[in-house]
């Protein structure tokens, strides 16, 4: 029995039997294509070599064999190969063989078949990464897959080791469906998930080793390094309902604002104004929010007309909603209001006296 990628010496000892001196032509054949190699002849044994051999005389043949490294899964444990010692007499080419089998002995290993993909994740949310490893051995096999928390520089962290779960300032990691990587056949691969659950902040990167290797016997370690970075991301809007659509002159109107924070993260924001001409007046109850992601706040607001103004005059209130942390603009709506027309009338009496001469 021997180990992949080792080699085997062999001694076989030929005596020649015949009342004379024979040359025996010996040689070495095997179908396996292993190297096969001794210090006879152009050093290979399948292309033999001549043995001079005197009456009753009996020399040893030596030769070695390398059995050769396991790839793809081959040479298979507990595989029996054969070989052949042949010897032709050039006499009268009398032929003896002898024929013997080695076996090779288990070998294992593991590895990643591919590096992993680095991963983004929303604050405070979850994110699967998979991890294919395979079994390098000669035999079925499972794997064990292990991490644990690196820094940037994959210099080790205290009190961290590789395990199947850690938590980390604020961070935690598990391996998910270890059950794919069990009882996997020679060179046969499988992919477990790697699931790492973000804090609640704004920003951070957790860098994960990952290491795999044969269950029993780890002859083997295969090692990696990834890193998932948490991504905010911005967003908001606003919609407004409001009476203002029609005002008389003086009068006063009410709406309301809701704005949305459609980011992943707790943002603030303002609202603010354009600039108003002299004929409107608007006011705001508010002008700064701190809202959670996909939350909502309302907000109300009136308008009042100036005095005097023509009907149909038109006049806007400009609401912006603007990011207070980077002053980018999500929005602008206007509230337009057009001036009622007012009809008065007013009925004037003239009285008039007119003389016997039809004189006014």
């Amino acid at each position: 029995m021997q180990p992949p990628g080792g080699a085997v010496g062999v001694s076989v000892n030929i005596t020649n039997n015949a009342s004379f001196t024979d040359v025996v032509n010996i040689s070495v054949n095997s179908a396996t294509g292993w190297d096969v190699s001794w210090s006879y002849g152009d050093g290979n044994p399948m292309n033999g070599s001549n043995l001079s051999l005197e009456s009753d005389e009996m020399k040893w043949i030596q030769f070695s064999i390398f059995v050769p490294h396991v790839e793809g899964g081959v040479p298979l444990a507990f595989s029996t190969h054969s070989f052949s010692v042949v010897g032709v007499s050039e006499h009268d080419s009398a032929q003896i063989v002898w024929t013997f089998t080695i076996e090779v002995l288990p070998w294992h290993g593991a590895e990643i078949v591919s590096q992993p993909t680095n991963g983004t994740v929303d604050p405070d949310e979850k994110i699967r990464i998979p991890v294919s490893v395979r079994n390098l051995g000669n035999i079925e096999n499972s794997l064990e897959v292990r991490i644990r928390p690196v820094s940037e520089n994959g210099d080790a962290i205290d009190g961290q080791s590789l395990a199947s779960f850690f938590e980390e300032n604020g961070w935690s990691a598990g391996i998910f469906e270890p059950y794919r990587v069990t009882n996997l056949a020679p060179y046969e691969y499988g992919t477990v998930q790697v699931e790492i659950d973000s804090p609640n902040l704004a920003s951070g990167t957790m860098w994960i080793e990952l290491s795999t290797w044969s269950r029993g016997d780890a002859q083997q370690v295969s090692m990696t390094r990834f890193h998932v970075s948490i991504e905010r991301t911005w967003g908001a809007s606003m919609s407004i309902v409001h009476d203002c659509d029609e005002m008389i002159p003086g009068a006063t109107c009410t709406g309301s604002v809701t704005l949305q924070n459609s980011g992943n993260y707790e943002s603030s924001f303002r609202l603010e104004m354009g600039d108003l001409t002299e004929n409107i007046d608007c006011s705001l109850a508010e002008t700064q929010f701190s809202i959670p992601r996909g939350q909502s706040v309302e907000t109300e607001f009136s308008i009042t007309l100036g005095e005097g103004l023509l009907a149909d005059t038109t006049e806007s209130v400009e609401l912006k909603l603007i990011n207070s942390e980077n002053g980018s603009v999500y929005q602008t709506e206007l509230v337009t209001t057009i001036t009622e027309a007012i009809y008065g009338w007013e009925i004037i009496s003239v009285e008039e006296t007119i003389s016997k001469d039809k004189k006014v």
